[in-house]
């Protein structure tokens, strides 16, 4: 399974800057494969291997910087929606509705990962489902960063008493992963 370097490239930019000091400390925990992509330029069109630069270096973020609590995943999928989220981009994000936005956020998730299947639901006024179909190397710090993406892009689009979490899971065992957004 591959992902674009575009996507990957949010995982240092989040160690630069939010532990930057240890930037070096990081960088040296990862094995080899990992190491020497993350050392060299990340080409935003490239496509590079989910386990190397993905799950790998989340890994060692949340070793390293979380002491070993999977919320490091969130914060990174987070980081990464406000990353990408920003310019035109946040301006639109603002004036999007919140199930456009999650329908979008489908669309995107497609276009980073291959071979994925994502699709959006739209439950009622105040709540969507991202369902994710096809994964083929699920990985549940994968699917965190994915709701912590997601959660950070619907606050930008400014929904209040925001709630988003995953209810199924493909990395656990069920036939899809489905995170859940609510809104007030």
């Amino acid at each position: 399974m591959e992902v674009k370097g575009s996507a990957i490239a949010t995982i240092q930019g989040f160690v630069k800057n939010k532990y930057g000091g240890r930037f070096q400390e990081w960088l040296d925990s990862l094995p080899s494969e990992s190491k020497k992509i993350y050392s060299g330029r990340i080409i935003p069109g490239l496509w590079y291997s989910v386990y190397d630069t993905v799950v790998v270096p989340t890994e060692k973020v949340i070793e390293l910087f979380y002491g070993g609590n999977e919320h490091g995943s969130r914060e990174l999928g987070r980081y990464n929606a406000e990353t990408n989220l920003k310019g035109l981009y946040k301006v639109f994000v603002r004036i999007a509705t919140p199930s456009f936005l999650i329908a979008r956020v489908s669309n995107i998730f497609s276009t980073f990962y291959r071979p994925a299947k994502v699709e959006a639901e739209k439950l009622d006024n105040n709540s969507a489902v991202l369902r994710i179909l096809e994964f083929p190397e699920p990985n549940y710090l994968c699917e965190l960063g994915i709701a912590g993406f997601t959660e950070r892009a619907l606050e930008i689009c400014g929904c209040k008493g925001l709630t988003v979490n995953i209810v199924k899971s493909l990395a656990k065992g069920d036939t899809v992963t489905e995170i859940l957004a609510t809104w007030t």
